[in-house]
């Protein structure tokens, strides 16, 4: 009867320990798609203010063409403008460098 009982508790205990090592890796797990999840989110979330942008500058710097063209203003504000889209041209192209690494990478 003894042997019966020691057996019981030496199964009941095993599994509490096998099911704490379950439950230690299905958290680390879990924790590992939410920081996926995460970085996704920021990077869809990148993109789209870089998008916003992107946009914003094109039009000033199809602004800033037509103006000079007409003759409303000088080639500075041209020069300007374009300097700041190229920036943001290379900013989006560093961005896009550096998501293609991480992609690989992982």
């Amino acid at each position: 009867m003894d042997y019966i009982i020691e057996a019981i508790v030496i199964a009941a205990s095993s599994t509490g320990v096998f099911g704490a090592i379950i439950a230690a890796l299905l958290s680390k797990a879990f924790r590992k798609a939410k920081e996926d999840a995460d970085n996704r989110r920021n990077e869809r979330y990148e993109g789209e203010l870089l998008r916003s942008e992107y946009e914003e500058l094109s039009a000033e710097l199809l602004l800033s063409l037509a103006r000079y063209q007409h003759g409303c203003t000088d080639e500075g504000a041209l020069r300007e403008a374009e300097e700041r889209f190229t920036e943001l041209m290379e900013k989006r192209r560093r961005r896009n460098r550096e998501q293609l690494f991480r992609h690989i990478v992982v």
